[in-house]
């Protein structure tokens, strides 16, 4: 975030000091289900900085198909399981390479609902939310309001306005019907990952298993 910041001050002018931006300033983009605003991120004002890290950030795991969440519980298992092979517990070498498949599997997945919804969230700024300053409560309050909106409406309605998907490699040409298939799918393996680590954790579940349960 450091490096982004000090790129982000030499690309953009200073701004007046007299110049007090709100988000009036910025161009208005969508209302969610509760009548609350959101103002697409000008950049080109030197604000949502802290916004365009992130942004950047969930890029990164998006391409890796994993949340920060769901790679740290990967890895967890997976130390687990080292520790019961060096002490020679049968299974766990097995178990090992399930993780490491999963982790390679997942970078195939061509839409994580949970990182599009926090992706879209960094460039959209809520009425009340400050310019220059990233505040995770808020940034969690976004996205809950579009699950709801989503729920509402469907995820093709909800995502499909927004111009930042066209930069997402196989998204921009996807088709309705093609993004719903991918949809779906993505919260199918969600879903199964958080059931099969649950189960593992709990010192009953096996590799073989693990390879059928996550399968979709």
């Amino acid at each position: 975030m450091n490096f982004v910041k000090r790129l982000w001050s030499r690309l953009q002018p200073a701004l007046p000091a007299s110049k007090h931006l709100t988000a009036k300033d910025l161009e208005p983009a969508f209302v969610d289900g509760s009548g609350v605003q959101y103002y697409r991120i000008n950049t080109q004002l030197g604000i949502g900085l802290e916004h365009y890290g992130k942004a950047m950030e969930f890029t990164m795991w998006m391409s890796s198909g994993l949340t920060a969440r769901e790679l740290n519980d990967l890895i967890r298992v997976a130390e687990t399981e080292m520790e019961q092979l060096v002490a020679g517990k049968k299974g766990s070498l097995a178990k090992v390479g399930w993780v490491l498949q999963e982790m390679r599997l997942r970078q195939e997945m061509v839409i994580h609902s949970e990182l599009l919804y926090q992706f879209i969230a960094c460039h959209y700024i809520r009425e009340d939310e400050p310019l220059t300053e990233w505040i995770e409560a808020i940034h969690k309050e976004k996205v809950q309001a579009f699950k709801a909106m989503v729920k509402a409406g469907g995820s093709a309605g909800f995502f499909f306005q927004f111009p930042e998907l066209k930069n997402l490699t196989g998204i921009s040409s996807m088709s309705p019907e093609e993004w719903n298939g991918y949809w779906t799918e993505s919260l199918m393996k969600q879903e199964a990952l958080k059931k099969q680590l649950k189960y593992l954790r709990s010192g009953k579940g096996s590799a073989k298993e693990a390879k059928t349960s996550t399968a979709v």
